[in-house]
């Protein structure tokens, strides 16, 4: 490991490719090395990440309760109407009627 960094020689063959070049981790899959600072910035963006996404579950359990009661309302709305409308026209055959 100290002569070409290579990690699999200290940690096992799973880490098969990633190495140690000066102060640089350096992964298989990326072209540029990390520096130590970089890789804990990368734990603390996991962390933001897992928090946003329950703060995105939350929000969009609560658009859907949310949804619900504007339905739920607007059948509502749409039943009082009718019933006024039913009322206006009973009203005034009432009124024509005893006129």
């Amino acid at each position: 490991m100290y002569l070409t960094g290579d990690a699999s020689a200290l940690l096992g063959d799973e880490w098969q490719g990633y190495r140690f070049v000066g102060n640089l981790f350096y992964v298989p899959e990326w072209r540029n090395g990390f520096t130590p600072h970089e890789i804990r910035a990368l734990f603390w963006k996991c962390q933001q990440i897992r928090s946003l996404q329950r703060e995105i579950d939350l929000l969009k359990r609560e658009l859907e309760r949310r949804n619900e009661d504007i339905n739920s309302l607007e059948v509502k709305a749409d039943f009082y109407r009718r019933q006024l409308v039913l009322e206006s026209r009973f009203g005034l055959i009432l009124q024509r009627s005893f006129s």
